[in-house]
């Protein structure tokens, strides 16, 4: 594979290193030029009319179908191509048209217990149509598929009644093992005759998904009944198509379709409940009219394939190559107490790429074998501009076995608050999930050496670790000698804390603007604190994770003109625009951040064509706006409910000048120098006086001044810390010392809400030099 023409068509990558292509992997740059060139030059039609130009549509979308057949190794004589939204379609199609019998005859449905979640979610489907649903272990289909050819041929005599379906994974997207595809031959011989002392007819569903985005699948030899694939996970573009091939001899099974959409009938009246599907199978399945402009770019993506990859034997050997060393890498890491660093989740020894994929699974261990919260793993792989996946994957079964979970295990786990996709890593130091690294043919080495680094930079121990707690252990203990394992009455508790800072950050991810007196608290936190953002052409939030940048806006707040003044770095220009909402700018909607976490709706304003285009100059970024939130929009927080400005959790974020400064005595000031460190937290409030490192963690109420606040919980820390406020650089500290000082966690600093006095509306004063008092601390046993 010529790699340095392939690095030429992914050039936007800059700097990052992809590694989820498990999930979806890349398009090339060229690929959608083509795409566009294509769209550019060529008119298309429906392909139901009849005009010429949809019948010139419709040809060129059976040309593909065709080569999507070649693709595999077979043709129209063999198989017919449903085009569908994805692989999750496709399984849902089989699910409701496989025609398993009726009354005593009915067939079994059958599935990998190793199956991704679009598999278990047929169960719900052919409930009342099968006689029964049996799911197999990986000990299961071993044993029934290692059995002697006299059980098959005992089992498969011609007689057999009701049709049944067995579900396989191609290759099993949690670890990458690859089921040998002869089992599909046994399946259809009858072999699970024997096993469940039936005697039906017995088809199989190949689930490809995963095993063909970087392997072949020669379907003259491996002739499964239907077989489900999604396109991006092949060639990255596009999304939203997939296709269910069905082997021609085998369509017949799929008789139970009842709704049909436009297209897919010879008559219907609309009178009278009466209808002829068409004969053609794709023709009857495909409701509707096709994403036609997706299934011409398929072409652009199977020419794009061959055109870099050269074949997919060339494209798995190099994946695999990859993996490989990346997998031997990990295992082969050691503490300094001789303890591994990792534990994989493997069924083989990684040395054959027919039964194993380009897909690494692993969780981290600490020295003393304890587990490393794959969460951290993910921040950490972040702010390294390295791009994994984390959790599950949607595969509940290979992760229950590979964790080695019950399930009673993964009940209790829901019940304390563990949820799909969530980022709940350790429950009662158990591992939710893991850590998944995947390649496509455009990955390097220099992504598994940048993948290596990290995890050596940042979770290999060479000496016995420093955790927060163990220099300040002694400390606390000595002042906390008055508590006694519960909650303390509500009297004050003098500290030497006082206020040195206050902060707001008007634009949200930009720079910080210091009052030199006091300021007003508003029902959402400090007035005018993330009020705006800056958002993309597509409408989501710019954030220092990915355009660090932002540091570089320097805002500036005039209120005797009523004026937000912006600035930036080394420039002279400035640029204003009113802190009033004003009539006159539009109403737009905005996505606050990237995430389904925090992915609230807001009602925003658009502050105009100038203010943007200075931005987009300042950034060199095309298309950007500066939205303002409303003052009616409705946004709270999750947890605390409580008015929230455009803050990701809180209304105020408080860290403590003596945790930040003990945090620096742990780094190498040539990396991340004390000076500014303790602007990369972006905190509201920064306390200042003799007071113990870390203190905070354990106080649960505070006023400070003669304003109330309750201590929300801590703040996890992510990439964004490591960006230099100043300079708009990024480096490696202070998160990667936050990982490796924090056991469980990587907290720093604490949230705050506001508790105003019932008749003050939400608003009060702060400001430097106020007083800190501990109004209530938090038990001893829980404040580490």
């Amino acid at each position: 594979m010529d790699t340095m023409k392939i690095s030429e068509e992914f050039v936007r990558l800059q700097g990052f290193h992809y590694m989820d292509h498990a999930g979806a992997t890349l398009y090339s740059e060229q690929q959608i030029k083509d795409v566009m060139q294509d769209l550019s030059n060529s008119v298309y039609g429906n392909p139901h009319s009849l005009n010429t130009l949809s019948k010139l549509t419709d040809d060129i979308v059976d040309q593909i179908r065709h080569r999507v057949l070649h693709h595999f190794n077979t043709n129209m004589d063999e198989y017919d191509v449903i085009f569908t939204s994805g692989t999750t379609a496709s399984l849902k199609l089989v699910a409701e048209s496989f025609a398993f019998g009726s009354g005593d005859n009915k067939g079994i449905f059958a599935y990998a217990q190793e199956s991704h979640t679009s598999v278990l979610g047929m169960r719900e489907v052919v409930d009342e149509k099968s006689s029964s649903i049996k799911c197999l272990s990986k000990k299961d289909l071993n044993d029934i598929f290692t059995a002697s050819v006299n059980v098959v041929n005992d089992t498969h005599n011609g007689n057999e009644t009701g049709n049944s379906l067995l579900v396989l994974p191609g290759q099993c997207n949690f670890s990458g093992v690859k089921i040998p595809l002869g089992w599909v031959d046994l399946c259809q011989a009858g072999i699970l005759n024997s096993t469940f002392k039936t005697k039906t007819k017995w088809a199989c569903l190949l689930d490809v998904a995963s095993l063909v985005s970087t392997s072949p699948l020669d379907l003259s030899n491996c002739k499964p009944d239907f077989i489900t694939l999604s396109f991006y996970k092949i060639f990255g573009y596009p999304t939203g198509l997939g296709a269910l091939l069905v082997r021609n001899k085998s369509s017949h099974l799929l008789s139970q379709k009842k709704y049909y959409g436009g297209g897919t009938v010879l008559i219907a009246l609309s009178a009278l409940r009466h209808h002829k599907v068409r004969k053609v199978l794709h023709e009857r399945f495909e409701d509707g009219t096709l994403p036609f402009l997706s299934v011409v770019a398929v072409g652009h993506g199977l020419t794009t394939l061959s055109r870099l990859g050269g074949s997919m034997d060339k494209i798995r050997q190099h994946t695999f190559s990859l993996a490989r060393r990346a997998h031997h890498s990990l295992k082969a890491l050691r503490h300094y107490n001789d303890s591994p660093v990792a534990i994989l989740y493997c069924d083989n020894d990684f040395e054959d790429p027919d039964i194993q994929g380009p897909i690494v699974n692993f969780n981290l261990l600490q020295p003393d074998g304890k587990y490393v919260g794959y969460r951290k793993v993910l921040i950490m792989a972040n702010s390294n501009k390295i791009q994994l996946r984390t959790g599950c994957f949607c595969n509940p079964g290979a992760c229950q076995r590979h964790l080695q979970l019950t399930n009673e295990d993964i009940l209790s786990h829901f019940e304390a608050g563990h949820v799909c996709g969530d980022q709940n890593d350790l429950i009662n130091g158990v591992p939710t999930g893991s850590v998944r690294i995947s390649f496509g043919y455009m990955s390097t080495d220099d992504d598994v050496d940048a993948f290596l680094n990290m995890i050596y930079q940042n979770f290999v121990e060479n000496g016995p670790p420093n955790h927060i707690a163990d220099d300040l252990k002694e400390e606390w203990h000595d002042a906390s000698d008055t508590w006694h394992g519960s909650h303390i009455e509500k009297t004050p508790f003098p500290t030497a804390a006082k206020l040195t800072e206050v902060v707001l950050y008007p634009i949200k991810a930009c720079g910080g603007f210091k009052p030199e007196s006091f300021w007003p608290i508003g029902p959402r936190g400090l007035m005018f604190d993330r009020n705006w953002m800056i958002v993309s052409a597509a409408g989501t939030a710019l954030t220092q994770t990915l355009e660090p940048r932002l540091a570089l806006i320097h805002p500036n707040i005039d209120l005797n003109n009523k004026l937000l003044h912006l600035s930036f770095s080394g420039e002279t220009s400035s640029m204003s625009v009113p802190l009033d909402e004003t009539a006159d700018n539009n109403e737009v909607n905005g996505s606050l951040c990237q995430s389904k976490v925090c992915g609230d709706r807001i009602s925003g304003i658009d502050c105009g064509d100038e203010v943007a285009f200075w931005l987009s100059s300042k950034l060199g970024r095309h298309g950007i706006r500066l939205v303002r939130q409303l003052k009616k929009d409705g946004r709270s927080g999750k947890d605390i409910k409580k008015a929230l400005a455009l803050s990701n959790k809180a209304q105020f974020l408080m860290v403590s000048e003596a945790s930040v400064s003990w945090l620096g005595d742990q780094i190498d000031p040539t990396d991340c120098p004390k000076e500014g460190l303790v602007d990369r937290f972006r905190a509201n409030i920064i306390l200042g006086g003799d007071i113990l490192p870390f203190a905070e963690k354990d106080w649960e109420e505070i006023q400070i001044g003669s304003q109330r606040f309750t201590v929300d919980g801590p703040c996890t820390r992510c990439g964004v810390v490591c960006v230099n406020q100043a300079t708009g650089q990024r480096t490696n500290e202070p998160l990667r010392t936050l990982v490796k000082i924090n056991q469980h966690n990587v907290h720093f600093g604490v949230y705050l809400s506001h508790q105003p006095d019932g008749d003050s509306d939400g608003i009060g004063l702060i400001s430097r030099g106020n007083i800190v008092t501990v109004l209530k601390r938090r038990c001893q046993e829980n404040s580490n």
